[in-house]
């Protein structure tokens, strides 16, 4: 038996303890039935009911209720409506629910999956910053679904802010984004120097590769002219040899004569 003020006041007989509760003007609660034996307490029972209500309605706050909202979508749906449905998108996944992208399909569209596998990651190319996809799109009867889940509350407050600040719709902000990162490719593709009006080029390593490389070719030509008068005199000397050969041989049938 426990009292009112949480003190112990030993096991004592049903009639004894209801006897006690009255005078207290509270009620016997049996707390522990499973107990031999069993352990009862004085208490305001409708007050212990009022605060243990209280505390599950405080817990139930506290929680964060995560709802699962769906944006459909067609194969063949206009720029417009796909818009109004980003928007959907975007309010759902800043009040931290969860947005479910499906994809419907009719007749011959079941023929083209790949359609609204784009579809579905162009949707979420605008919704990156408030959310990641769980995962990748998958084609369950005649729809083809893609979830995807809110970011942390910080971020998507922070990404929030920024689309108020900047009043673009997602699609403007996507092109954007686009561009700029076009941009940044084509600026590490080329390796074009822009020089300012009236400044002179510095020369770069590669014409100095290729002044040494006229150099030596001009030296290659002076080295094969050398080689070509060289190849003249021996010539020459040749010629003067047949000559002497030519007289010997007249002065050697006159005397043989």
């Amino acid at each position: 038996m426990i009292d009112s003020d949480g003190s112990q006041l030993g096991v004592m007989k049903t009639r004894d303890a209801v006897r006690a509760a009255e005078d207290q003007g509270l009620d016997l609660v049996e707390v522990a039935a499973s107990e031999n034996p069993p352990v009862c307490r004085i208490m305001d029972f409708g007050r212990y009911q009022y605060e243990e209500n209280k505390k599950k309605r405080e817990s139930r706050k506290k929680q964060t209720r995560v709802e699962v909202k769906e944006c459909k979508f067609r194969p063949k749906i206009g720029e417009h409506d796909f818009d109004v449905r980003i928007r959907r998108a975007v309010k759902f996944l800043g009040q931290g629910n969860k947005v479910k992208l499906t994809v419907m399909f009719r007749g011959r569209e079941h023929a083209h999956p790949e359609v609204a596998e784009r579809l579905i990651l162009r949707a979420f190319d605008l919704l990156k910053d408030l959310g990641k996809l769980e995962a990748p799109p998958k084609k369950e009867g005649r729809d083809m679904h893609a979830l995807v889940a809110p970011l942390p509350e910080v971020i998507r407050k922070k990404a929030m802010k920024e689309r108020r600040e900047s009043g673009k719709t997602p699609k403007e902000r996507a092109k954007e984004e686009e561009e700029a990162r076009m941009k940044e490719e084509e600026e590490k593709d080329s390796n074009i120097r822009v020089v300012r009006e009236g400044d002179e080029p510095e020369p770069s390593d590669f014409s100095k590769d290729d002044e040494d490389e006229d150099e030596d070719i001009e030296e290659y030509e002076g080295e094969e002219e050398d080689e070509d008068e060289d190849d003249e005199d021996y010539e020459d000397e040749d010629d003067d040899e047949d000559e002497d050969d030519e007289e010997d041989d007249e002065d050697g049938e006159d005397e043989f004569q």
